[in-house]
């Protein structure tokens, strides 16, 4: 499965809409090569002090901890909020993912609209009405 992690090629901005039992479309370009590699569960972890989150090949899942959380941010916060990964995630046969419960309260359904941020071999998912701040104060995305 290593190879694999050469073989992805997640870039692009994409824009969704999540419904309001939390599912999001995910881009079909994306979706496409994860079957071609035979990638069907993720892991999802959040960022600290921000509501954008990655998704991510469950079996990449420690080498994404390793480039993006522990370069950023102390051991405690990696401690704090990645102690316990994700419930595993999957794209259903409609090609949508469901965001898990503890990563919920990060979206407000009247805003309902998600940028999905491909990272090479992970996503990042956030909410437009922050993306900018993102950008800007956090350089995250």
């Amino acid at each position: 499965m290593d190879e694999n992690i050469e073989k992805l090629n997640l870039n692009f901005q994409h824009e969704r809409t999540i419904a309001i039992d939390f599912r999001i479309i995910m881009p079909e370009d994306y979706c496409d090569q994860f079957d071609r590699l035979g990638i069907n569960e993720f892991s999802m972890g959040r960022y600290p002090d921000s509501k954008a989150l990655a998704l991510c090949p469950k079996d990449f899942w420690n080498k994404w901890v390793e480039e993006n959380i522990n370069k950023l941010f102390p051991k405690k916060i990696i401690y704090d909020y990645f102690s316990t990964k994700s419930p595993p995630v999957r794209i259903d046969s409609q090609r949508k993912i469901r965001i898990p419960k503890p990563y919920r309260g990060n979206f407000d359904l009247d805003q309902n609209k998600v940028s999905i941020i491909g990272k090479g071999y992970y996503l990042n998912i956030c909410p437009n009405n922050i993306f900018s701040s993102l950008i800007i104060d956090k350089n995250i995305i």
